[in-house]
């Protein structure tokens, strides 16, 4: 029997830690830093690359705010087996666990 596991991937911030690089509306997850592809669209597909014999890996869910929506469909509309979910109000990433 397998075991069934929803991937999550949390996707926000508030674009300090890389300043000048970063800023509130362009997180350091949206940068590429090596390659041609975002840090963000690298978890994702290291996460869809995800296998096992008795773990069954179903879509990545892709958590993120408000701001950051539209720069996540963007990164996402590359990517295969992947959903997002808005979450409107900044809560931190602990909220988060209760999902999964």
């Amino acid at each position: 029997m397998k075991t069934s596991v929803i991937p999550f991937i949390l996707c926000g911030g508030s674009g300090t830690r890389l300043w000048p690089l970063t800023r509130s509306g362009y997180p350091k997850q949206f940068l590429v830093l090596s390659g041609t592809t975002s840090l963000f669209q690298q978890a994702v597909k290291r996460t869809n690359a995800l296998v096992a014999d008795d773990i069954e890996i179903g879509r990545t869910l892709v958590v993120t705010n408000e701001d950051h929506r539209f720069l996540a469909l963007d990164r996402l509309s590359e990517l295969k087996n992947v959903a997002a979910i808005y979450h409107l109000v900044a809560s931190g990433t602990t909220s988060w666990f209760d999902y999964a």
